[in-house]
């Protein structure tokens, strides 16, 4: 059983998302083409049934955890989604801000600390991230932050361009 705990940082808290969580203000960030335009999710319309649908799956799920992202006042500004693979202990991290005018304020790499300390507390030791080429400041975030690339793949879905590919990441963290 893993350890998703509420996470405390000085300047965002992540906290257990849950069903209740799913509001308009969530399903908006998701329908906003400026905020997902680096997401899967921006092929489609998100509802509020369609996202609570989502985080019930994710919930009952094994290897998906999901945190909401506080600010110190206690705002929602986002979502930490994680995959776990407990084989091969690790996890594969996604964030989204849907608070555009938190971006580029250093919660990004608040989170990415959290992410590491939840990985601590449940012995996993290998963080790994898929970023579409064009999202600069994704890119920029994960190298400021010890992630070194690994790699790249085609990108699958519907490209938003000919020359889009996913750049993989990967953090090994020190096991104890």
């Amino acid at each position: 059983m893993l350890n998703n705990s509420t996470l405390i940082g000085t300047s965002c808290s992540l906290i257990p998302l849950t069903v209740f969580d799913v509001s308009s203000k969530y399903v908006n960030w998701l329908n906003n083409l400026e905020i997902n335009r680096y997401l899967e999710v921006r092929h489609s319309r998100v509802s509020i049934e369609t996202q609570k649908s989502f985080v019930r799956k994710v919930l009952k799920s094994s290897t998906g955890v999901i945190f909401k992202i506080l600010t110190d006042e206690n705002i929602f500004i986002g979502v930490v989604k994680l995959e776990i693979d407990l084989k091969t202990q690790s996890i594969e991290v996604g964030i989204m801000i849907g608070e555009s005018n938190f971006h580029g304020k250093g919660i990004g790499s608040q989170c990415l600390e959290l992410i590491e300390k939840f990985a601590t507390l449940n012995n996993l030791f290998l963080l790994t991230a898929g970023v579409m080429s064009s999202n600069s400041a994704s890119r920029n975030l994960f190298n400021k932050n010890g992630y070194v690339e690994v790699g790249t793949k085609p990108y699958l879905l519907e490209a938003p361009s000919a020359d889009e590919y996913i750049i993989r990441f990967k953090k090994m963290l020190e096991s104890k």
